[in-house]
């Protein structure tokens, strides 16, 4: 399952953003590829807005800086049930 981790120190110690693993992760499988966090956008004038990428399970957001993650789905063309939907 993939992870995603903060550092605040110029990369000499890294912090899980545990929450992501629970944003319905038991419905995330992995595609041929593999399951892997691919793209991470930061909000240039939002710095705690977030979004992310994982392969064969949709694109993720959040507005806290990573204490918590909603599916960010809307309006993707999908054949297969993602995690779920942002209104």
């Amino acid at each position: 399952m993939p992870a995603c981790f903060k550092t605040t120190d110029g990369g000499h110690t890294w912090k899980e953003l545990p929450a992501l693993r629970h944003t319905k992760g038991h419905l995330w499988q992995p595609g041929a590829g593999g399951m892997g966090l691919h793209t991470i956008l930061l909000d240039k004038n939002n710095p705690k807005r977030i979004f992310v990428a994982i392969s064969a399970a949709g694109v993720f957001r959040t507005e806290d800086g990573g204490e918590t993650w909603k599916p960010a789905t809307r309006g993707l063309n999908i054949s297969y049930e993602l995690p779920g939907q942002i209104e």
